[in-house]
């Protein structure tokens, strides 16, 4: 049960650096559509280097929690470098549209997990997590309930979506 702990508390960390892990690919094709690769690799590079260095902080007191602490670090020091040195390269990134942007898909995001959360708790009344199938029925709830919530949270960009593919 301790390793199912440990396991989720990594699985945790690791997911708030989702955002980053997300935003570093999207950035660094921005430079090579300016066809700048040296900057992306200087980043890269750096973020790599403090991955190593924080693991080494971090490993010997947290054990593998210092590894998705250190990684989850690492990826948001190089997103950070990625968007400043943007910034100097074109001067006209309007920040604060896109963190408003940002933040309510955030916060949609974070309504949309609270309600697959609350959906998981309930549906651990009426599903046996002793056995797999249960867990892949509470997880499949779960997740029905999440992604409609942020379906629904976002319809306006979702029939767009829809229109596009159509």
């Amino acid at each position: 049960w301790q390793d199912t702990l440990l396991t989720i508390d990594t699985f945790s960390i690791l997911a708030v650096g989702l955002l980053a892990l997300g935003l570093i690919p999207f950035l660094i094709r921005v430079f090579f559509s300016f066809e700048d690769t040296r900057i992306p690799f200087f980043t890269s590079l750096i973020g790599f280097l403090s991955n190593i260095a924080l693991m080494y902080i971090f490993l010997p007191s947290l054990g593998v929690i210092g590894i998705a602490l250190a990684f989850t670090i690492s990826n948001f020091v190089n997103m950070i470098l990625l968007l400043v040195l943007l910034q100097i390269k074109i001067k006209w990134i309007q920040y604060a549209e896109f963190f408003r942007a940002l933040s309510l898909i955030v916060i949609k995001t974070f309504i949309a997990l609270a309600l697959g959360y609350f959906a998981l708790a309930y549906a651990k009344v009426w599903f046996d997590a002793s056995r797999v199938h249960g867990i892949f029925l509470e997880a499949l709830v779960a997740s029905i309930v999440a992604g409609g919530a942020y379906l629904i949270l976002n319809w306006s960009r979702t029939r767009k979506i829809i229109r596009g593919i159509i």
